[in-house]
């Protein structure tokens, strides 16, 4: 079979584009559970700031997001009446990070924003 040299060029760029795509994102992911019963929390949301990225928790507290760029991201997770968590999150490309966090069931009198990590 002879390659022409248009034919050898896209099929290139084909292979480029998938390969660079499949490489450059990766996840986050994980649960939230309240502090004190250890029970999963449904309906928190947990947001990659600086990015748009969001994800709300299932019925068992777990959460995914898919399409994060590789890099260091401050994650937080907040529902109503509690306080929100902040954590530092680095993702690889091609993993998928863990972010746990754990939230107070009660609300905080006066609550102010986290403290931001490290």
């Amino acid at each position: 079979m002879k390659l022409t040299i248009w034919t050898g060029a896209m099929l290139a760029s084909i292979l480029l584009a998938a390969h660079s795509g499949a490489v450059d994102t990766g996840q986050i992911k994980g649960r939230v559970l309240d502090v004190t019963t250890q029970q999963p929390v449904a309906g928190a949301t947990v947001i990659v700031e600086g990015t748009g990225l969001t994800a709300t928790t299932d019925a068992r507290g777990a959460y995914t997001i898919v399409n994060v760029p590789a890099g260091a991201y401050i994650v937080r997770v907040e529902k109503k009446g509690t306080r929100s968590i902040l954590l530092r999150v680095t993702v690889i490309a091609g993993q998928a990070a863990t972010a746990d966090f754990k939230l107070a069931s009660t609300p905080v009198a006066g609550a102010k924003e986290p403290p931001r990590p490290d």
